[in-house]
């Protein structure tokens, strides 16, 4: 139901604003239909629900999806450039995963059709290799959008905390992905003996977990959802600098931790991605940046400030990635950084001239 469910959210009339996080899997949970019982012993009888949809879901979908008749090929393009991208609404899936989202929905509609429910499906033909040029400007965009500086996250950061007492647990949360570079699921089912945490200088954090399950679903502390990292490269011990131990060995005395999962809420379940997501957002606004902050933009985040001092083979290997895929997808402008670049030619240029 996960293919369905990206095709509902991400098929919408112009400027539909944003669903709720949680609906998805609300919605998930809706379409899914329940084993009953078993007729003459060995055919299974599914049934699906007769509860409604929440008002709020109901709602939003009544007025932001269109018809099955009123599918047209513009709609179906941009659904289909949606669908292939990450809830993050940047980063793209894998291959495979865009591959199995999109045929799932194809396949759908053209079931409708075969049942006489709607015309012939005119959903968008992508070469492989191909770009059409409505993606390209939307990449263009996003690639043009400069990564906070340090100080800026720094300040970003220190704007999460506020009267709610999870507001702190976003913030050492945040750290470690805007400083330590890892993934939101690999930080999210940390332990206390994963860090180490000198009284003073470098410490550091292996990742040896991470939360496995889709990206459309909430964390908890389920342990099957939890397997081993991404890839074999993820596998890694990565550095981390005094100001994220600081921020780490507060969080563990404000909240008493001395051993097991590091990031739980006073309820003992884990953070939720939209919870997270928000808070990240309203603080990008405190300090009055135009495009917030998510999750997975702190990594991102952390990459491009990485390969601005250190060498980039070392800065591919602290985000268990490959030179190839560092460069490729993650390392980005960062703000402020075009004065201090036009000093350093300057200095270049007049160096030239002299000779």
């Amino acid at each position: 139901m996960e293919a369905l469910t990206s095709f509902v959210f991400n098929c919408t009339r112009s400027a539909a604003r944003l669903p709720v996080y949680e609906w998805r899997q609300i919605l998930a949970s809706w379409m899914t239909p329940r084993f009953s019982h078993v007729v003459g012993g060995d055919t299974p009888d599914w049934a699906w629900t007769d509860d409604p949809l929440p008002r709020g879901l109901q709602a939003w979908v009544s007025k932001n999806s269109p018809l099955l008749t009123e599918l047209d090929r513009k709609t179906l393009y941009e659904t289909d450039r949606r669908m292939r991208l990450r809830p993050d609404g940047v980063t793209l899936y894998a291959p495979s995963t865009q591959s199995r989202l999109i045929t799932v929905a194809k396949t759908a509609l053209s079931t409708a059709e075969q049942k006489g429910l709607i015309d012939a499906v005119p959903w968008p033909r992508r070469e492989s290799g191909a770009t059409a040029k409505s993606d390209r400007k939307a990449s263009l965009d996003t690639r043009d959008e400069a990564v906070p500086s340090v100080a800026q996250l720094r300040a970003i950061l220190d704007a999460i905390p506020s009267h709610q007492p999870s507001s702190h647990l976003y913030r050492a949360l945040s750290a470690v992905c805007g400083f330590a570079e890892l993934r939101p699921g690999e930080a999210v089912v940390l332990r206390v003996e994963d860090l180490t945490l000198p009284d003073s200088g470098w410490g550091a954090i292996r990742i040896t977990r991470a939360w496995s399950a889709t990206d459309n679903s909430k964390w908890s502390i389920d342990q099957e959802a939890i397997a081993g990292p991404k890839t074999e490269r993820s596998l890694r011990t990565v550095p981390i600098p005094p100001i994220l131990v600081e921020i780490l060995v507060d969080w563990m005395k404000r909240r008493e931790i001395t051993h097991g999962p590091l990031f739980l809420s006073q309820s003992g379940s884990r953070p939720t991605q939209s919870n997270w997501g928000r808070a990240l957002r309203r603080a990008s606004h405190l300090v009055g940046r135009q495009y917030p902050l998510s999750p997975y933009g702190l990594r991102r985040t952390n990459a491009s400030h990485l390969v601005q001092v250190i060498p980039i083979a070392e800065a591919a290997a602290r985000l268990g990635h490959s030179v190839d895929i560092l460069t490729k997808h993650f390392v980005k402008r960062v703000a402020g950084q075009e004065s201090l670049s036009n000093q350093i030619l300057d200095q270049f240029y007049d160096s030239g001239y002299r000779i």
